[in-house]
C-alpha cells in the first residue's frame, strides 16, 4: 500500500531500525529512517522534512485495500538476493531435509503478548521430527532459553541472533525455507 500512497503524496517512512535495510531494498525511491524508537528531540530527519500527516502502516488498508480484490497478490517486500543466495548456500550445507522456520512468542506487552505465546515446552514433539528447525524468535532475551531448552530436550534449534538482528537479513533466510509455523 505503501506505492499507493506514494503516487498521492510525499512519502516518509520512518520505522523500527532493524527494517531500514529491506524497506530500502523494497521501495528504493522511498527515504527510510529507523528512528522509530528513537525520542522525537532526536530525529534528524525532521530537519528536512515537514510532514503535514503521518499514518501507520498498519492502518493503510483502510484507504487502499476495502475489498479483495484490491488486493493485488504481488509481493511487496523483497529479500536482497545476495543474501538469499548466501543463506541458500548455508541452508544447502544441511542436506535435504525440510527447512521449517517457527517463532512461538509474538507482540509486546501492550500487543498481547500472553495471548500470542505458545511455550516451547508444548513445541518438543513437533520440533524432534526431521526437519532442520531455523528459530526466528527475535527477542533479545531468548538465547538462554534456546539453549535450555535445546540441552534439556535433545533438540536443535538453529538461532542465529545476527540474522534476526536484521530484517534484511531474516528475509533472506525466510525466502529460503520450505516452511514457517508462527
Amino acid at each position: 500500500m505503501l506505492s499507493d500512497l506514494m503516487k498521492e503524496c510525499q512519502v516518509i517512512l520512518d520505522a523500527h531500525p532493524r527494517l531500514i535495510e529491506i524497506l530500502r531494498n523494497s521501495f528504493p525511491e522511498l527515504p527510510v529512517y529507523g528512528t522509530r524508537k528513537t525520542e522525537d528531540t532526536e530525529i534528524a530527519w525532521k530537519d528536512f522534512y515537514k510532514p503535514d500527516a503521518k499514518c501507520a502502516m498498519g492502518s493503510l488498508a483502510k484507504f487502499y485495500r476495502k475489498k479483495k480484490e484490491d488486493f493485488p497478490g504481488t509481493p511487496y517486500i523483497v529479500a536482497d538476493p545476495e543474501l538469499s543466495a548466501k543463506w541458500r548456500e548455508k541452508l544447502n550445507e544441511f542436506g535435504e531435509m525440510p527447512k521449517i522456520g517457527f517463532s512461538w512468542r509474538g507482540g509486546t506487552r501492550t500487543t498481547g503478548t500472553n495471548q500470542r505465546y505458545i511455550p516451547l515446552e508444548k513445541w518438543v514433539d513437533i520440533l524432534k521430527l526431521p526437519a532442520v528447525w531455523i528459530s526466528l524468535q527475535y527477542n533479545p532475551d531468548i538465547e538462554d532459553e534456546v539453549a535450555a531448552f535445546e540441552k534439556q530436550h535433545n533438540v536443535s534449534m538453529n538461532h542465529w541472533p545476527d540474522m534476526l538482528a536484521d530484517y534484511d537479513e531474516t528475509a533472506a533466510v525466510v525466502d529460503n525455507l520450505d516452511l514457517i509455523i508462527s
